[in-house]
C-alpha cells in the first residue's frame, strides 16, 4: 500500500458525496472496484483519524466491515491478529473524542464481527470487555455505554448468523455473560428510564433482544421460555411490562421503547421455545396475563397514549394465546367428574393437564374492550386472540367464551372496522388513511375473524347486517354491510348446501332478503349503488354468490346481473363487476338458455360495452363512462360471457352485436331486436369467424382480465 492509495481514496469518498451525474458514478465505480484489493486494508486503517472528515472515516470503516465479513477467512492467523490489534487500536483512539460517534459506532460494530469471527475466545473476552464498559461508563461518558451496548448487539447478531456447529460453539462461549446483559433489565434500564436517557434504554433493550434470541439451536427464537426466564431472571419480563405505558418527556422516543418492549414480550411469551415443567410455564403464562390486567385502565384510555398501549395489550395477548390457549382461553376442569363418579370411577385432577386461568374472563372483556377502540391497529392485533379462542372446543372453554363473545364483536367489527372512514370521499383526498392498508387488513386480518363470528353466531351475524342495511343513512354503513356478507360467503354457502344445518331454512330466508334488497331498485342497500365504492363491493358480493344464485330458484338473478353491468360504469368497480358477470353468466348459464332472456341481457351487454355517444346524442347509460382503452379488457370478458351462453341459446346476431361493438369502439350501436344482421354488413361471417374462434379468442381474453 503506497500513500496514493489512501490519496486516492480520500478523494474518491470525495467525489461521491460531493460530486453528481457521471463524476460521482466514476467515483462509486472506482470504490467498489478498490475495495475488492489487498491495499484497501491498510488505506482505510491509514485513512480512520479523528482528523480526518467524518464520512472519510465513516466510509472506511463500512468498507472494512465488508471486507472483514467477505475476507476474512483468506488471511493468515497472523495477519488477522495484526488487523485485530489495529482495528482495537483505532476504535480506542477515537474513543476519546465524543464528536466522532459516528465513526466510532462502525469500528464497534467492525471489531464484533471480527471478534465473531476469531473463535470462542475471542468472542467470550470481547463480550466481557463490552460489559465493563457498560458498567464502568460514568456520567458525562454515556456515549461509551452506547457504544458498548451496540457492539454486545452486534455481535449477538454475528453469532446468530452463524451456522449452526459455530453458533452452538459461540452461544456456549458466550453464556458466561447472559447473566450480566438480563441483570440490565433490574438497574440499569429503570435508572436510566428515571434519568431520561432515553437513547440508553432503547440501546440496553435492542442488546437485550439479540442476546435473548441467542438459542443453541437454530430452530427456537429465545434462548429461554418464559417459565425459565421467569424463575432465572423475573426482572427481566417486570421491566419490560412496566415499559408498556412509559411517561417519556419524548413522545416519538416513548413510543419507539414501548414497541420495542412489546415486540420482545410477543417473542418471549409468544410460540417458541418450550419449557420444561409445564407448571412453571403456566405460572409464568397466567402472570403475564395478570400483567396485561394491570395495563387496562390506560388501555381504555381515549387518545395516543390509550391506543398505544391497547395495541400493546392486545398483541401480547394474542402470543399469549398462541402459546397456550388452554390456560388463556380455557376453562379449569373440575377434579372429579359426577358422572365418573356415580359409576365407580374417581376423574383425577392431574397436575399437568393444562386448564384455564383465573384470569380467562377478565382479560376477555378487556380484549372486547381493546377491539372496540376506534383504532385500525389496535383491532389489527387482538385478531389473533379471537382466533385462538376458537381453537378450543367449545366444552373446554367458559360459556360466555363460545358464543356471547363472539357476538360481542359484531357491534365493533360491523359498525366500526370494516367501514371506510366517516367523511371519505375518495383514495385522492384522504390524508388519514392508507388504501394499501386498509385493504390489506380488511381482506385478511378481519375477513378471518369475520368468518369465526359467523360459524359462532349464525343467523344473529346475518340479522345484525339486514338491520344495519335497513336503519342505514350512509353509504359507509351500507358498504361495510355488504363486504361482511361477502366475506362470509363460503361458509354461508357450506351451510346453506347442508341439509343437517340446524338454521338452514332461516339463514336461507335471510340471505334471499339480503340479496333481494341489493338487486332490486327499490332495496335499501340499492339506493346506494350510486357511490363507486359501494358499487365495487356489491358486484363482489354478487360475484361471491354466484353459485347461491344458480342453486335457489327464487333467486333474483336478472337484477344481480344488471347491477353486475351497472358496475361496469364505474372506473372503481369495472373490474369486480366484470368477473361477477362472468361468474353469473357461467355458474347460471342454464337459467339463461331462454331467447327471451338471452335477448334482454345481450341488449343490456351492449349497452354497458357501448362507447360513449358523440356530442348531442343521449346515452342509455348516464354521464359516466370509463374510458375505453381501459375498459377493453372488462368489454371482451362481458362479450365472452354473453358468447357462452350461445352454447344455449343458437342467435349469430346477438354474437354480431357484440363483435362488432368491440372491434369498432367508436361505432354508435343502436340494438335492433326485430333486424337481423344483412350478409354484406355482417362482421362475423365477413371476417370468415366461425363460433368456435369466437369462443377461443373470448376465453384468451376473459382469462386475461381474471389475472388483472
Amino acid at each position: 500500500m503506497t500513500a496514493e492509495d489512501a490519496n486516492n481514496l480520500r478523494a474518491a469518498i470525495a467525489s461521491l458525496y460531493g460530486m453528481a451525474g457521471s463524476e460521482q458514478q466514476q467515483a462509486n465505480h472506482w470504490l467498489n472496484g478498490f475495495s475488492r484489493s489487498l491495499a484497501a486494508w491498510q488505506a482505510c486503517l491509514q485513512l480512520l483519524d479523528p482528523s480526518e472528515r467524518p464520512e472519510v472515516c465513516f466510509f472506511c470503516a463500512n468498507m472494512l466491515l465488508s471486507k472483514v465479513r467477505a475476507e476474512w477467512h483468506k488471511l493468515s492467523s497472523g495477519q488477522q491478529a495484526s488487523m485485530g490489534a489495529m482495528i482495537s487500536n483505532k476504535f480506542q483512539l477515537f474513543a476519546q473524542y465524543a464528536q466522532a460517534k459516528l465513526a466510532m459506532q462502525r469500528l464497534g460494530l467492525l471489531l464484533a464481527a471480527v471478534a465473531s469471527l476469531s473463535g470462542a475466545q475471542a468472542c467470550k473476552t470481547f463480550a466481557g470487555q463490552c460489559v465493563g464498559m457498560v458498567s464502568g461508563g460514568e456520567r458525562g461518558q454515556y456515549h461509551m455505554s452506547d457504544c458498548a451496548l451496540s457492539m454486545l448487539t452486534a455481535l449477538g447478531d454475528e453469532i446468530n448468523n452463524m451456522d449452526k456447529s459455530r453458533r452452538k460453539e459461540l452461544v456456549a462461549a458466550t453464556s458466561s455473560h447472559w447473566a450480566d446483559i438480563a441483570a440490565l433489565a433490574e438497574r440499569f434500564i429503570p435508572e436510566h428510564m428515571v434519568a431520561g436517557t432515553y437513547g440508553l434504554v432503547h440501546g440496553a433493550l435492542v442488546c437485550l433482544q439479540s442476546w435473548l434470541r441467542l438459542s443453541t439451536d437454530a430452530g427456537t427464537t429465545c434462548r429461554l421460555s418464559p417459565g425459565q426466564l421467569a424463575a432465572q431472571h423475573p426482572a427481566v419480563l417486570t421491566c419490560l411490562f412496566g415499559l408498556l405505558g412509559t411517561s417519556a418527556t419524548e413522545p416519538v422516543t416513548a413510543e419507539r421503547i414501548e414497541g420495542l418492549a412489546c415486540e420482545m414480550l410477543c417473542e418471549l411469551l409468544g410460540p417458541g421455545t418450550a419449557g420444561t415443567t409445564p407448571q412453571q410455564e403456566r405460572a409464568a403464562v397466567d402472570a403475564a396475563a395478570a400483567a396485561l390486567l394491570g395495563l387496562g385502565d390506560i388501555a381504555l384510555t381515549p387518545g395516543h397514549v390509550g391506543a398505544r398501549v391497547a395495541r400493546c395489550v392486545a398483541a401480547v395477548a394474542s402470543a399469549l394465546a398462541q402459546r397456550d390457549a388452554e390456560t388463556i382461553c380455557g376453562c379449569a376442569p373440575p377434579a372429579t367428574s359426577p358422572t365418573a363418579a356415580g359409576n365407580g370411577r374417581t376423574v383425577s385432577n392431574d397436575s399437568t393437564r393444562a386448564s384455564g386461568g383465573q384470569h380467562v374472563l377478565p382479560l376477555a372483556e378487556l380484549m372486547l374492550h381493546c377491539i372496540a377502540r376506534p383504532e385500525r391497529e389496535v383491532c389489527e392485533a387482538a385478531v389473533e386472540y379471537f382466533l385462538m379462542v376458537n381453537t378450543l372446543p367449545s366444552e373446554a372453554r367458559h360459556p360466555q367464551m363460545v358464543r356471547p363473545l363472539y357476538a360481542s364483536l359484531l357491534q365493533p367489527l360491523v359498525h366500526r372496522h370494516a367501514r371506510y372512514p366517516a367523511g371519505f370521499s375518495s383514495w385522492n383526498e384522504e390524508v388519514n388513511d392508507d388504501e394499501e392498508a386498509f385493504h390489506r387488513f380488511r381482506d385478511q386480518s378481519l375477513s378471518e375473524l369475520l368468518e369465526t363470528v359467523y360459524l359462532m353466531t349464525g343467523p344473529t351475524y346475518l340479522t345484525h347486517l339486514q338491520d344495519t342495511i335497513s336503519t342505514a343513512d350512509m353509504w359507509q354503513a351500507v358498504e361495510g354491510a355488504l363486504y361482511c356478507l361477502k366475506a362470509v360467503a363460503c361458509p354461508v354457502k357450506n351451510n346453506l348446501n347442508c341439509s343437517q344445518y340446524h338454521h338452514l331454512q332461516q339463514s336461507n330466508q335471510l340471505v334471499q332478503a339480503l340479496l333481494e334488497d341489493l338487486c332490486s331498485p327499490a332495496g335499501k342497500a340499492a339506493a346506494f349503488l350510486g357511490n363507486p365504492y359501494t358499487c365495487a363491493t356489491a358486484a363482489g358480493l354478487v360475484g361471491a354468490y354466484a353459485a347461491w344464485f344458480a342453486a335457489t330458484t327464487a333467486a333474483p338473478l336478472e337484477g344481480a346481473l344488471r347491477l353486475s353491468l351497472h358496475a361496469l360504469c364505474f372506473a372503481y368497480s369495472w373490474h369486480a363487476a366484470a368477473l361477477a358477470f362472468r361468474a353469473l353468466c357461467v355458474r347460471c348459464a342454464a337459467k339463461l338458455c331462454s331467447a327471451a332472456v338471452f335477448h334482454n341481457l345481450a341488449a343490456v351487454a351492449v349497452q354497458a360495452v357501448a362507447p360513449a355517444p358523440q356530442a348531442g346524442q343521449v346515452s342509455l347509460l348516464g354521464p359516466v363512462y370509463y374510458p375505453w382503452q381501459l375498459e377493453k379488457r372488462a368489454c371482451w370478458l362481458v362479450c365472452y360471457c354473453v358468447a357462452c351462453l350461445l352454447k344455449y341459446v343458437h342467435e349469430r346476431r346477438h354474437l354480431h352485436c357484440l363483435l362488432h361493438t368491440v372491434e369498432q369502439p367508436s361505432y354508435q350501436y343502436s340494438y335492433a331486436a326485430e333486424q337481423p344482421c344483412t350478409a354484406d354488413g355482417d362482421l362475423l361471417y365477413g371476417l370468415q369467424i366461425d363460433q368456435d374462434k369466437f369462443f377461443r379468442r373470448c376465453t384468451w381474453a376473459g382469462n386475461s382480465c381474471a389475472t388483472v
